[in-house]
């Protein structure tokens, strides 16, 4: 039987410093259909770097969002870069129904705040020999809050809440791949990385290299207005590899530097794990996603410099849409609204709260 919240017109909501995203997925049978989508701006200032900084105003903004598409139940996701993460072990003396709690006594060893000042919750990933395998999630508790209070203010009520890249994890990656993989997320304000293993995330970390700085370098490299390059970037950018190709290509050459930024950090992080996991195996696919993952030839660049497989994500890789149906949201457009995606179908699985 369909559980009574899916019956609820549940909309999957992403805020990020500059932007907003909604979706709502709606149950048709075993599948699903594209019901609403939709994105906006935000004034600048009102998010930094994940942080609400002005509640009243954000409050306004989406009040507006929310009465004229009636939204009115919320899943959301949180910034990453404001959570913790760590994998741990725990043996299999313990039920499972204890798990929660041992965690909650002994949270302050894992996380560097007073236990008052944390909330968490946890995926239980497997059964390893003699312990089980799982992945604490924790947030400051304020940052949880001011989200909550925002939403409410704003006349929706909040029903699920989880990490941003964990509801990414979830839509692109294909149940059937358990290895140790890589997701990139290059976003108008800033890049995401994260490192899963088994379809949970393990790492994570976030740098300010952003989609505008890509616009921002076409436009001063061809002197031409940010708005030109915008559209440059939209319609005639990818990446060349070979030097010769590099030098023949004025765009390629204004936005190699950021992109090889990227690829350093890639690098650093992998380098990270390799000697703080103790998973044992190195990432060896990479997905991207975002708005500024659609530039071609990047994934070939990734992958030769790398020497790791990348694709341009599917973030409908794991919805099942009926026979012949096509979503009114592009594939390309669809990369940025990953996150969405993936908690809309958390909340076609679960109904938890952080």
């Amino acid at each position: 039987m369909t559980p009574a919240f899916l019956r609820l017109p549940l909309y999957a909501f992403d805020l990020s410093d500059r932007s907003y995203k909604y979706l709502l997925l709606k149950p048709q049978r075993n599948t699903f259909v594209v019901s609403h989508f939709g994105e906006g701006s935000l004034p600048a200032g009102v998010l930094e770097n994940g942080e609400i900084k002005q509640a009243d105003l954000l409050a306004a903004s989406l009040r507006d969002v929310f009465a004229r598409n009636e939204i009115e139940f919320v899943s959301v996701s949180l910034p990453e870069e404001k959570g913790f993460l760590k994998s741990l072990q725990m043996p299999l003396t313990m039920r499972e129904d204890e798990i929660g709690s041992s965690l909650a006594l002994q949270i302050e060893e894992h996380v560097p705040l007073p236990a008052r000042e944390v909330v968490f919750d946890y995926i239980l990933v497997g059964k390893d020999g003699d312990h089980f395998d799982i992945v604490l999630r924790a947030f400051p508790r304020s940052i949880m809050e001011s989200y909550i209070t925002v939403i409410t203010k704003a006349g929706a009520l909040p029903v699920l809440i989880e990490p941003e890249l964990s509801a990414m994890v979830r839509a692109i990656v294909p149940p059937s791949y358990t290895g140790t993989g890589m997701l990139i997320d290059w976003g108008q304000t800033r890049t995401s990385f994260a490192i899963f293993h088994r379809g949970a995330v393990r790492f994570a970390a976030t740098v300010p290299i952003s989609g505008v700085m890509v616009t921002e370098a076409i436009a001063k490299h061809m002197k031409i207005s940010f708005e030109e390059a915008l559209r440059l970037k939209r319609t005639n950018t990818h990446i060349a590899i070979t030097k010769e190709n590099i030098e023949r290509d004025e765009t390629t050459q204004a936005i190699v530097p950021i992109v090889s930024a990227i690829r350093k950090e890639t690098e650093r992080y992998i380098v990270y794990w390799q000697g703080r996991s103790d998973v044992g195996s190195l990432p060896d696919r990479i997905y991207l996603t975002g708005g500024d993952a659609n530039i071609p030839g990047l994934s070939d660049y990734f992958s030769a410099e790398l020497g790791i497989t990348t694709t341009v994500a599917n973030p409908w890789e794991n919805v099942s849409f009926p026979s012949f149906y096509l979503p009114d949201l592009s594939r390309r457009d669809s990369l940025r609204y990953a996150s969405t995606i993936g908690l809309s179908l958390q909340a076609a699985e679960y109904n938890t709260f952080l």
